[in-house]
């Protein structure tokens, strides 16, 4: 499936998305999906700016509740989401076994000062046991500097 214009999704838990993000005037407006307890006035704001602000549950650690997420999504017809993140997004996408595909780019910069992926841990009390181990590369491409490989969970 080709997604020539897709919807911004975007997880905002304090709703400390900047009112003057370019987000807010290209393409689709942003859906930004925040913590039940954030901000009522910079929701509004927001909003006026054309963004849709969500409130959902979150977990135990105060983080936007990813099945409850993409069950939300899903009843509004998106089905397939890219997630481009921070470490502790991709992190928590894998640790849920939420991903069945990745894009890895590698790029001769180093930014930041966190890893790419927390580290990820089985919680064998809870009998579950993190998949990531198995991948199978699909493909590559070098763009310019930077390397792309895309592959699938196995």
């Amino acid at each position: 499936v080709t997604v020539h214009d897709p919807r911004p999704v975007i997880l905002d838990t304090r709703l400390r998305f900047p009112l003057k993000a370019l987000a807010l005037n290209s393409g689709k407006p942003p859906w930004i999906i925040t913590a039940a307890k954030s901000d009522g006035e910079k929701k509004q704001e927001l909003e006026s700016r054309g963004a849709k602000v969500i409130r959902l549950k979150t977990t135990s650690k105060g983080r936007i509740d990813l099945p409850c997420l993409l069950k939300y999504l899903a009843r509004r017809e998106i089905n397939s989401v890219m997630v481009e993140g921070g470490a502790r997004v991709i992190t928590s996408f894998l640790k849920e076994q939420l991903a069945n595909y990745f894009v890895l780019t590698i790029t001769p910069f180093f930014v930041g000062g966190l890893h790419a992926v927390e580290q990820l841990i089985t919680n064998k009390k809870m009998g579950r046991n993190i998949r990531l181990s198995r991948t199978k590369i699909i493909g590559s491409r070098r763009y310019g500097r930077d390397l792309v490989i895309w592959g699938e969970f196995q």
